[in-house]
């Protein structure tokens, strides 16, 4: 723990972290396969400088599960590098310029968890060649900055997708495009605690040619 205003706590801190740091590489650069990393925050506890994870060098090439439960300020780029990543956890305050890009070109990403919450270009774009092996998606981010277009073509292999929509609620009817081109879909979930969101939600879903076999439910968070 890091309390605020102590500096031997945080001078200890810093010799762990290194420490910590320098055996991530160590494994990273052996046969590390699996990664969860949870930083679990306390009142009066600043969060310990953990920077190493933005600039991972040289990058885990065996790692397939990375759950990082710590938000970073974009998504760290080394993070393309690793091509055996099946299952991926990802928290960043930014969603902008190529990053998207960075995590749809991951040959066998079946999992992703990511969680946005701002996107600079007010909208999320999938596009045509994107996520070739993704079967689960979890994607949350904010109502009132951004809408998520999906392109033909984009994740073909899709079956379970839960978009959570927090912010205010302000929200057009367009503000989901695409889902129609996901075709090997099976489930949808749909959680926002706006009415007009979820309304707006629900007639895109209306527009997929195989909305009948679709398993959908839609509803706040509290409901689900």
């Amino acid at each position: 723990n890091r309390r605020r205003g102590n500096e031997e706590d945080d001078l200890i801190d810093m010799v762990k972290i290194a420490a910590l740091a320098t055996s991530l590489r160590e494994l990273g650069s052996c046969n590390l396969r699996c990664l969860d990393f949870r930083v679990v925050l306390e009142e009066n506890i600043r969060q310990p400088p953990i920077s190493f994870l933005c600039s991972w060098f040289p990058p885990p090439q065996f790692l397939q599960r990375c759950h990082l439960y710590k938000a970073f300020h974009r998504v760290p780029h080394w993070i393309q590098q690793v091509e055996t990543l099946t299952s991926l956890c990802l928290k960043v305050v930014e969603l902008k310029g190529d990053d998207m890009r960075v995590l749809s070109r991951l040959p066998c990403l079946a999992y992703l968890d990511l969680q946005v919450f701002m996107v600079p270009g007010m909208e999320i774009i999938i596009d045509s060649v994107s996520f070739s092996a993704l079967k689960e998606l979890k994607l949350t981010y904010g109502s009132s900055t951004s809408s998520l277009s999906i392109e033909p073509g984009a994740m073909p292999k899709l079956r379970i997708m839960h978009l959570i929509v927090f912010g205010q609620a302000e929200q057009d009817t367009k503000s989901l495009y695409g889902i129609q081109h996901l075709h090997s879909l099976e489930d949808v979930i749909i959680t926002s605690d706006y009415n007009n969101v979820l309304v707006s939600f629900r007639e895109a879903l209306d527009r997929h040619p195989r909305i009948g076999s679709i398993q959908v439910c839609i509803g706040a968070s509290s409901d689900l």
